[in-house]
């Protein structure tokens, strides 16, 4: 099912700064839609890509990244804003990233601050295509040298359930 490019570009862009250890991310070209898989729930639990689909696995931004976004705003703020000095000092708190959001989904400055990040966010996303080489064909798929069919038994090959279910000692 080919989807729309602004949503799947919408879907990246939210799933480039969504940084869990303990899922993996796949884009699958088929389907143009990220799939978040972990084998830590178990093969049966898991909301993997279709069997066969051709994938590419996505990792996250680095959080400096995501931080230059905020930064970036502020910069196109008027400095008479009444804000500008509380998120400035977010900034430079520690965890600033909730500090920054906390004060601007608050705020008057909410759907500037959407409409901004979602634009970077989108931005990263289409250098994420360009990096992997994703293309249209004359049909109007997708396409990658860098993609490989997703197999679900290979993926689960390494997962090992008594390493999280096994209360006994390891003998070794």
């Amino acid at each position: 099912m080919k989807r729309n490019w602004d949503i799947m570009l919408s879907e990246l862009a939210y799933m480039l700064e969504a940084h869990s250890f303990e899922c993996e991310m796949f884009f699958d070209l088929e389907e143009w839609s990220v799939y978040p898989c972990s084998n830590y729930m178990g093969e049966d639990d898991c909301f993997y890509p279709i069997e066969g689909h051709h994938v590419i696995q996505v990792f996250p931004i680095e959080s400096r990244l995501s931080f230059s976004i905020m930064e970036n705003f502020l910069d196109t703020l008027p400095h008479d804003e009444p804000l500008l000095p509380q998120l400035t000092h977010a900034l430079n708190k520690r965890h600033p990233f909730r500090h920054f959001k906390a004060i601007v989904h608050q705020s008057p400055l909410r759907p500037a601050w959407l409409a901004f990040h979602e634009e970077r966010m989108k931005e990263h996303a289409k250098q994420w295509l360009k990096d992997n080489e994703i293309s249209i064909d004359d049909q109007g798929n997708l396409t990658s040298p860098k993609a490989w069919p997703f197999n679900r038994k290979e993926y689960f090959e390494d997962y090992d359930q008594s390493l999280f279910f096994n209360n006994e000692p390891d003998e070794t």
